[in-house]
């Protein structure tokens, strides 16, 4: 079975509103497919709240891959190529298992596998 776009955007949604207590990142809201200026995330979520948490306060970006063609045309994006014009303090591509190999990611960049 292959997993769409769509179903990989809504997969790393509830993943990131999960709660840090079921290895989630506890985020408060999260968007998919927003349209923004500039970089338009696949799915962004936001997450307030203390410095107790694993993750503090911030931004979780996820970019969802279909296909090793599409996960290589990313890389030419003004965002990739200059990361302090991209959006997130916390970035994960999102992509079927084994898709995306961990040593092909840009730095400071997680993976998370759907199967």
């Amino acid at each position: 079975m292959s997993l769409t776009h769509r179903q990989l955007c809504e997969i790393g949604a509830k993943f990131l509103k999960r709660p840090e207590s079921a290895n989630g990142h506890g985020c408060h809201f999260t968007i998919i497919e927003a349209a923004c200026y500039g970089e338009n995330p696949d799915v962004f979520g936001v997450r307030h709240g203390s410095n107790e948490c694993r993750y503090g306060a911030g931004t979780f970006l996820l970019e969802a891959k279909t296909s090793r063609a599409d996960f290589l045309a990313d890389k030419a994006k003004p965002h990739r190529v200059d990361p302090s014009r991209g959006m997130g303090k916390y970035r994960y591509y999102i992509c079927p298992k084994d898709l995306i190999k961990p040593d092909e990611l840009p730095p400071k960049w997680g993976l998370i596998y759907v199967s």
